[in-house]
């Protein structure tokens, strides 16, 4: 049936409020039900919200997803201070105002049709990002500023820490900045870092400097019951997540004790997470290599024998895409 308000639309249903027949220009949807214009008026006064019929939300959504595909879209990652994360879009943020609405999306970018709305109070951090699962496109070109400032590193209250430059020099009255990470090659491009979320914020040489005391201090209280000086700053870098720091110091204690079952546990978990750090950069045949001297040193492991079989499966599959494409130039 033709709709006699608009005879270019087939009718849809009819208003839940009123009963009148309509197509997809005369009606919006609220809460699962189709509403008419006359009928939204109520709502509208109730809440604010402005009526859009379903032909506009479809073309919204339309230009919203031709949006999500542009390579250089803004994909946010927002970590709250609750430890909460939710990934989205935003199209308009204010950073002198005390939030801003984010568009949500699951891990393959696409819109959920849900709207956020995120205080700045209850945020730490958002994470501008090249993909939300972290499996972006190496060949790409993301756009990565270059701020000329200050390089900085950013201590969160939860105990991440940061390596970047911003733009400019440090300010400590701000109440957000925005910090460019040093690994260019990571999956993050920028971070909106929120001053409240901060446990403290060093120079790279004040830095240094804490790590050298925190490891001689630390070292100091556990090189004891037959732990070497060398497992001791093992252990503080593998608690630091250091894991190339850690290894040097284990191989130097596996120099003096080449028997210590505990030290051969520790030095196959750290070269196990030095594979696991190269498989999150795609470097396939570092993580194999990685995960093949972790399993000579544990190879009882079903957790590593495991990883293991999943990067060999990943390179193998690597190769015959690349003997595809071969075969099909030739």
């Amino acid at each position: 049936m033709i709709c006699s308000i608009h005879p270019e639309n087939e009718l849809v249903g009819y208003c839940s409020v009123c009963g009148d027949l309509g197509c997809n220009e005369c009606f919006t949807v609220h809460e699962g039900e189709h509403i008419c214009r006359r009928d939204f008026k109520a709502i509208t006064k109730r809440t604010g919200m402005e009526f859009k019929s379903i032909n506009e939300k479809v073309k919204e959504q339309e230009r919203r997803e031709k949006t999500l595909q542009r390579p250089d879209r803004q994909r946010l990652v927002i970590h709250r201070k609750s430890g909460e994360t939710s990934f989205g879009v935003c199209f308009s943020m204010n950073l002198e105002s005390n939030g801003f609405y984010a568009d949500l999306c699951d891990l393959s970018g696409r819109l959920l049709d849900q709207r956020l709305f995120v205080s700045y109070e209850e945020l730490k951090a958002v994470y501008y990002v090249k993909s939300f699962d972290g499996h972006f496109d190496r060949d790409q070109n993301y756009a990565q500023p270059h701020p000329v400032g200050a390089e900085i590193v950013v201590q969160f209250k939860d105990g991440e820490i940061i390596e970047g430059h911003i733009h400019g020099q440090f300010r400590t009255d701000a109440r957000r900045f925005f910090l460019f990470p040093k690994d260019t090659r990571s999956n993050n491009i920028s971070v909106l870092v929120e001053s409240t979320a901060v446990e403290r914020v060093y120079t790279p040489a004040e830095y240094q400097q804490k790590l050298t005391s925190d490891l001689q201090e630390y070292v100091e209280k556990h090189a004891i019951g037959g732990i070497s000086r060398a497992e001791a700053a093992g252990d503080f870098h593998f608690r630091f997540r250091d894991y190339f720091l850690a290894l040097q110091a284990y191989e130097h204690a596996m120099q003096e004790t080449p028997d210590s079952v505990e030290l051969i546990k520790k030095f196959a978990y750290t070269m196990y997470n030095i594979g696991a750090w190269h498989i999150h950069r795609h470097e396939y045949p570092q993580a194999l290599e990685c995960l093949q001297k972790a399993h000579e040193m544990e190879p009882k492991n079903t957790r590593i024998h495991v990883k293991m079989r999943e990067v060999q499966r990943v390179i193998d599959k690597m190769r015959e895409k690349r003997l595809r494409k071969s075969g099909a130039a030739t």
